[in-house]
């Protein structure tokens, strides 16, 4: 059984089912029921408006609002205008704002968690690119089909909805979408790592001076997803960013496990990125920023600019000695900000590794997805 606290909100209900297991799983359930302004209450005898159940322990709360201010601000300014809430001021304004909306039960834990859901859903992600086989993609383009196998695996209420999570002990699958351009999955799971808070000497009786290091566990939250086109087979499974640590492939793999069910991964190619990085490299596309080179002698060559502003191929000497190279050359790594050009608004930092690509700061899912079918093409 797994523990952790978890929010059912159904699309079409008028209430969260919340239900908690703790570590001596201990079941606790409750309901909050949403408030709608326009509809004071669901019966005539209960004002839903006055229905206010703290769902959150304190820690999971105050790492909640962590998690939510370690952001930028317009998040929160836009939350709190559509709740008709003053919404400007320094993000120490803004918080005391939401912890008094939360006295005043004018804000839910619940609208919290799904703030975060929207904040999280683009950019800070490493993306693997893979080609899924026509056999398993045209399976999946039969909605009854995938729905089949939701209900089989026990998440039919999760085909087209989804549910509150926000820090589960294991992997869980959030919400999922399913229409005949794409197939859309996404999972939340709880992340714990160590942060060195001290490096410290102490003097032993019997073994002179020791160095003694010490780490506090720290606990985070990471939203992963699945995309399926379904037209072409093309599949981009997102893992956002880890927040210690570049252990990637492992949680790629862990990740590739927990929907085995529905797209299997035996069935997906991937799709090695770094070579799009010469043909990259080569357009008016992006600001090169820095890349690695690999030569057919098995020789590497760096080049990278002196400030990040700048494109390493401004500079005469940088330029020649990357021509001297030719075309003869593999990706190794590209660290390369994509321009704006619709519908970029704004430029698009990326990584591209061997066979992965990492989006540097918050970004839509229109940008996300541009510069993704990019790199493919290149590819």
């Amino acid at each position: 059984m797994r523990s952790g606290l978890f929010l059912y909100s159904l699309r079409n209900a008028p209430y969260t089912l919340c239900y908690s297991i703790d570590s001596s799983f201990i079941f606790r359930v409750g309901f909050i029921y949403r408030y709608n302004a326009h509809a004071k209450s669901t019966s005539p005898e209960v004002n839903m408006a006055n229905i206010h159940i703290p769902l959150l322990p304190a820690a999971d709360f105050e790492l909640l609002i962590e998690l939510i201010f370690a952001h930028t601000k317009q998040h929160v300014s836009d939350f709190l205008q559509g709740k008709n809430i003053p919404y400007t001021g320094t993000k120490e304004t803004l918080e005391e704002r939401i912890r008094t909306g939360i006295d005043q039960r004018a804000i839910s834990h619940e609208e919290l968690v799904a703030l975060l859901d929207d904040i999280e859903g683009w950019g800070n992600q490493h993306v693997y690119l893979y080609k899924l086989t026509e056999a398993a993609v045209e399976v999946l383009r039969d909605g009854d089909l995938v729905q089949q196998q939701f209900e089989a695996k026990g998440l039919g209420h999760l085909f087209n909805d989804g549910i509150t999570v926000f820090i589960p002990e294991q992997p869980t699958l959030a919400s999922s979408s399913h229409n005949d351009q794409t197939l859309n999955l996404k999972f939340v799971e709880q992340r714990r790592w160590s942060e060195l808070i001290a490096n410290e000497v102490e003097d032993h009786p019997d073994y002179g001076q020791l160095e003694v290091r010490k780490y506090r566990t720290r606990r985070g939250r990471g939203v992963n997803s699945v995309r399926v086109h379904l037209p072409t087979g093309q599949v981009e499974v997102m893992i956002q960013t880890l927040q210690s640590g570049t252990r990637y492939d492992e949680v790629r793999d862990n990740f590739l496990a927990e929907f085995d069910w529905i797209v299997p991964w035996v069935a997906m190619t991937l799709v090695e990125t770094a070579k799009a990085i010469p043909a990259i490299e080569a357009t008016d596309e992006t600001r090169n920023r820095a890349s690695i080179l690999g030569t057919l002698t098995g020789s590497v060559a760096a080049f990278r600019s002196s400030q990040a502003s700048a494109d390493y191929r401004t500079d005469g000497d940088v330029k020649n000695a990357r021509d001297a190279l030719g075309d003869a050359v593999v990706g190794v790594m590209g660290n390369f900000y994509w321009l704006p050009t619709a519908p970029l608004l704004q430029e698009v930092h990326t990584h591209i590794y061997k066979d992965r690509i990492g989006f540097l700061g918050e970004r839509t899912e229109i940008e996300v997805g541009y510069v993704l079918s990019r790199i493919r093409a290149y590819c």
